[in-house]
């Protein structure tokens, strides 16, 4: 099972146009990546939706987010 989608795509909507991320093990010689992005922005930027893409083709969507705050996505 990939528990920490590992390979997932992300894609944020905010006012200014798409922010994108993707969830990897790795990303270079003896380093590794954390299972979750992060996404900065401009103070009082208007947020639209965060789009998972999983690596088994499927498409989250996340409606409603919140500037400094943290959210966990899972596969359904």
């Amino acid at each position: 099972q990939n528990r920490s989608a590992i390979g997932a795509k992300l894609g944020l909507l905010t006012e200014n146009g798409m922010l994108y991320r993707d969830i990897r093990a790795a990303s270079g010689y003896l380093s590794g990546d954390p299972s979750r992005a992060h996404f900065g922005f401009p103070t009082d930027t208007e947020l639209g939706y965060l789009e998972v893409q999983w690596p088994d083709g499927a498409v989250s969507m996340v409606e409603k987010l919140e500037p400094d705050s943290f959210v966990r996505v899972e596969r359904q």
